[in-house]
């Protein structure tokens, strides 16, 4: 997951091999931002035909490692982007097989790195 913080905009990446990807995955803690758009790049999903060709030959660790991952894009606008302290991230209670995030995030004054796990919130001052 990355997040770029810029003038008034926040831009979260996530890529994940989970399809189901749904707008409520992150809460921006101040700053007044509103969700404005998000986007969902599912192109190299393999087809499930293929899928069904391979399950029975392989086990199911490695027919995991076989799916192509999901990229989804959100973008918020910030009236107050001063007053943004946090990130909250619900992917975890969204999607329980999802065990860790490594996440990465700039701003205009500073940038920093986190693993996401039990911890599901990234401080941004």
């Amino acid at each position: 997951m990355t997040i770029a913080v810029d003038n008034s905009t926040v831009e979260v990446t996530l890529t994940t091999p989970t399809v189901d990807l749904v707008d409520d995955l992150f809460v921006l803690n101040g700053g007044a931002c509103q969700f404005v758009s998000h986007t969902v790049d599912a192109m190299s999903v393999e087809h499930p035909d293929d899928h069904d060709a391979i399950e029975g030959h392989v086990d199911e660790h490695t027919a995991q490692q076989l799916h192509s991952d999901v990229t989804a894009y959100y973008r918020f606008n910030c009236e107050k982007m001063s007053e943004l302290s946090s990130i909250t991230v619900t992917v975890f209670a969204l999607f329980p097989r999802i065990h860790q995030i490594s996440s990465m995030w700039i701003t205009d004054t500073q940038q920093g790195a986190v693993t996401l796990s039990d911890k599901n919130m990234i401080s941004l001052r």
